[in-house]
């Protein structure tokens, strides 16, 4: 008895599905990453923000901590 390939068996089932079942399959998948990284991307530069040193200049909304994090985060905080 042949042994049972994995991949070859999800490469068959891949090439056998409708074109358009494959074109949603990569921009569902495009669109959860690129959603991944534009969150992780906010978040830093939120906490990049957040926590940067005071500037020295006079206290503004621009050098508020709190009023920028409200502002990032969308009124929470």
């Amino acid at each position: 008895m042949e042994g049972y390939n994995f991949w070859a068996d999800l490469l068959d089932t891949v090439r056998s599905t409708a074109d358009w079942v494959k074109a949603l399959w990569l921009v569902t998948w495009s669109v959860f990453w690129l959603g991944v990284v534009a969150l992780v991307l906010r978040y830093w530069l939120a906490l990049a923000r957040y926590t940067a040193p005071p500037t020295g200049r006079p206290a503004n909304d621009d050098n508020d901590e709190v009023a920028r994090f409200r502002r990032v985060f969308g009124g929470r905080g």
